[in-house]
């Protein structure tokens, strides 16, 4: 008799899990799209519209987070990548900034073009150079938490 009742209860239980479940947290449940990028103090930032399209929220700081830059081509990106403490609320759609630190002295500077030296010394990297190279180099961002199996990518949009 109990292990008619078990497997009578069974389904109705697998079917309420396989609704109620955690979803994975992946492209399905996380939609990433680039809205724009902007210059703003030695520094690029990226704008981007973040939809979770899951029924809970899901919180990211940067001491748990780790930001990686993801290289266009074979071409290392330079700069130093920054996030603020993130909140996703669930079912809403959120815009995300996502800021890189440009290099003072960046790699190849001296190929780069240059102001001429003032009385003052040298002078920095024109800043067109800094932000052109840093555009062609990058290929978009990634999140990675493994405490909480995430996995964000956020592409290249320009």
């Amino acid at each position: 008799m109990a292990g008619g009742f078990l497997a009578v209860a069974a389904l109705p239980a697998f079917l309420l899990w396989s609704v109620f479940r955690p979803l994975p947290w992946d492209a399905n449940t996380l939609r990433v799209r680039f809205e724009s990028v902007h210059y703003r103090a030695a520094a690029l930032v990226f704008t981007y519209e973040v939809e979770n399209r899951a029924w809970r929220s899901l919180r990211l700081a940067p001491d748990q987070t780790e930001i990686r830059l993801v290289p266009a081509d074979d071409q290392a990106p330079t700069g130093y990548p920054s996030f603020p403490p993130l909140l996703l609320e669930g079912h809403a759609t959120q815009k995300v900034e996502l800021r890189i630190d440009l290099p003072a002295e960046p790699l190849g500077a001296a190929l780069a073009p240059q102001a001429p030296d003032g009385p003052y010394g040298r002078s920095a990297v024109f800043p067109d150079a800094l932000i052109g190279d840093a555009l062609r180099d990058l290929g978009g961002f990634e999140l990675v938490n493994p405490v909480k199996r995430v996995r964000l990518v956020f592409p290249r949009g320009w």
